[in-house]
């Protein structure tokens, strides 16, 4: 199973016409001799099995990963991730009929992590 801790993140909300959750954008600050790298996670649902310890959210994926988050990296892309990530999402939500939303997580504890989940799940397409 692998685990992965990017520097910066934003969490997602998808529908799909099969699928509908949550993925982590995850964002990795290259330097001089490499360029900076994103990773889009397998998704998970509000039913995830949460747990934090140490100011660390580990976020288990479907596809059995774990995403390790810090809350003081929630928003912080490079500014090349976050042109991907526009991208992406303009893309997906545009040409492809789907619907991806960024959505702000409240990471003050487990209950509260989960109550922005769910409170993203009721909010209605737009």
């Amino acid at each position: 199973m692998s685990s992965y801790q990017p520097d910066g993140w934003v969490c997602l909300r998808v529908e799909t016409p099969k699928w509908s959750g949550f993925r982590i954008f995850g964002s990795w600050a290259g330097g001089y001799a490499t360029g900076d790298r994103w990773r889009l996670s397998s998704g998970f649902t509000e039913q995830a099995n949460v747990t934090t310890e140490n100011g660390l959210i580990t976020l288990p994926q479907e596809s059995g990963s774990k995403y390790n988050i810090m809350n003081s990296g929630q928003g912080q892309l490079t500014m090349h991730n976050r042109g991907v990530l526009k991208n992406m999402i303009d893309t997906a939500n545009k040409e492809n009929g789907l619907n991806i939303q960024k959505i702000t997580l409240d990471c003050n504890s487990i209950e509260t992590i989960l109550g922005s989940l769910i409170a993203a799940k009721t909010v209605q397409r737009h």
